[in-house]
């Protein structure tokens, strides 16, 4: 796969004779000919340029020298994603920084309406999470599904992630769509650390979803007895 993205790259860069250095990761050499002449923003079917393979992989001194070269650092794809959905997707922390330092656009949405900081948030990749919040990224923006940043990461168990989207003011009882909070989706799948990052930062421990279920009866229901007596303990009822 590594090789195949930046194969691409090399054809989308017109830059053939830099397979070789490509698979050797020679990043001197690729950088070398990214040139005035080569056509940094050229997109393939996809509407990926070289910049989002680089993001992709990782490669942050390539997505430096293509950045220099003018490379556009939110250039939208044909689903809506920029490099930078890239990055954060693939939980590569210093080339997000790198990207949100030339100018990329950290709320922007993709089709589904997520943003940079939900895929970081699900991935529970923290120092990415938290380097978006400090380019400004919205902690409340959900997708169209109602998902918020904070949903996918007590969904995940992320507790690091979580607290520090609560630290940076995120809603802990903002519900998607069917009406799961934060703290029943961490409930629901046992993720008692969640539980209790949630419960400290004033989630409602009876708020249900569509089908009424509340956070109490999912872990009764489950035979999660410690985040039953968490529960109890901080005032749930049924």
């Amino acid at each position: 796969m590594r090789i195949k993205i930046f194969f691409r790259a090399c054809l989308l860069l017109a830059l053939l004779p830099c397979f070789n250095c490509c698979h050797d990761e020679d990043t001197e050499t690729i950088k070398a000919p990214i040139t005035a002449e080569a056509d940094v923003n050229l997109a393939d079917e996809d509407g990926d340029t070289p910049l989002f393979l680089a993001a992709y992989k990782g490669d942050t001194e390539i997505v430096k020298a293509l950045i220099a070269a003018g490379a556009n650092v939110n250039q939208v794809d044909k689903d809506g994603w920029t490099p930078l959905f890239m990055a954060a997707h693939k939980g590569h922390t210093e080339t997000v920084k790198a990207l949100i330092a030339a100018g990329a656009n950290v709320n922007l949405a993709n089709v589904d309406g997520d943003t940079p900081l939900l895929l970081a948030a699900d991935k529970g990749d923290t120092e990415s999470v938290k380097a978006l919040i400090a380019a400004g990224a919205n902690v409340n923006l959900a997708n169209e599904y109602g998902y918020t940043p904070l949903l996918y990461a007590a969904y995940s168990g992320h507790t690091e992630t979580v607290k520090a989207l609560i630290a940076a003011g995120a809603n802990v009882n903002l519900a998607n769509e069917y009406g799961y909070t934060p703290l029943l989706y961490a409930a629901y799948r046992c993720h008692t650390e969640t539980v209790k990052a949630l419960i400290a930062a004033g989630a409602n421990v009876n708020l249900a979803n569509v089908d009424g279920d509340t956070p109490l009866q999912v872990a009764s229901n489950g035979g999660l007895t410690k985040i039953v007596e968490l529960l109890k303990a901080a005032g749930a009822k049924k």
